[in-house]
């Protein structure tokens, strides 16, 4: 796993995309994936530096830690971790998409497309630090 640790500023979301997305292209990943992985991560992410760190100390927001790497299956995994207030985004109910936007509960779509994009998502809480892991196989080419 190769990790990349920054504050959970907004300023900080381009070296740490760039930092997944480098490390993706160096493994060949397809440029579907890669999109998939961005799209991802953005949501993911701004999550992180928008919600984990509600109260700044004097020094900024508190950091945010993102991996990634290949598991021995040969999945693509991508990590990010903060040591906000303990949050699972996966245990929120699922937004009612077919809703019109007046009808509709604000938040929630972010989590709905991570999960619609990678192949599998889990979190964990361990050591005062929440972990949300995204996994994304490669995908065979259709013929």
């Amino acid at each position: 796993m190769a990790w990349l640790e920054l504050p959970a500023g907004h300023e900080s979301f381009p070296p740490l995309r760039d930092h997944i997305l480098t490390r993706g292209a160096g493994l060949a990943l397809t440029g579907e994936m890669l999109a998939r992985i961005e799209l991802v991560l953005e949501e993911m992410l701004v999550n992180v530096i928008e919600y984990a760190y509600p109260q700044p100390t004097r020094t900024g927001p508190g950091p945010v830690r993102v991996g990634c790497g290949l598991d021995d299956q040969g999945r693509f995994l991508l990590v990010i971790e903060d040591h906000g207030p303990a949050f699972n985004p996966l245990e929120r109910p699922s937004p009612d998409v077919l809703a019109s936007m007046d009808e509709r509960q604000v938040g929630g779509l972010g989590i709905f497309l991570a999960q619609e994009m990678a192949d599998a998502l889990s979190y964990q809480r361990a050591d005062d630090r929440n972990s949300l892991m995204a996994a994304f196989s490669p995908r065979l080419p259709v013929s």
